[in-house]
């Protein structure tokens, strides 16, 4: 399933990810055996998860190591003035 951008466009179908560790406990592997768990349960359920990401998150690579992959055309200013955009992980 490939999307242009999210919004109106994702499918109600496909529930979107919030996720984060504690600075305290980062760099630990804790986020990348949450994210990974996280990621099996959902692909019994659902077709695909997306998430929103800061592309200056140190995560985004976490992210991608894992599967997901950028939504081109949903890139946007954050709150802080930075930019952020959607990432999209289809299950086979």
């Amino acid at each position: 399933v490939a999307f242009e951008a999210f919004g109106d466009a994702i499918k109600d179908a496909i529930p979107e990810l919030a996720i984060a560790v504690s600075a305290s406990y980062q760099n630990q592997g804790i986020g990348t055996a949450l994210l990974k768990q996280t990621l099996e349960i959902a692909s019994a359920q659902f077709p695909s998860i997306c998430l929103n990401v800061r592309s200056d998150n140190a995560a985004l690579r976490l992210y991608e190591r894992v599967g997901f992959v950028k939504v081109h055309g949903s890139d946007q200013v954050n709150r802080v003035g930075g930019t952020s955009f959607n990432m999209l992980r289809t299950f086979e």
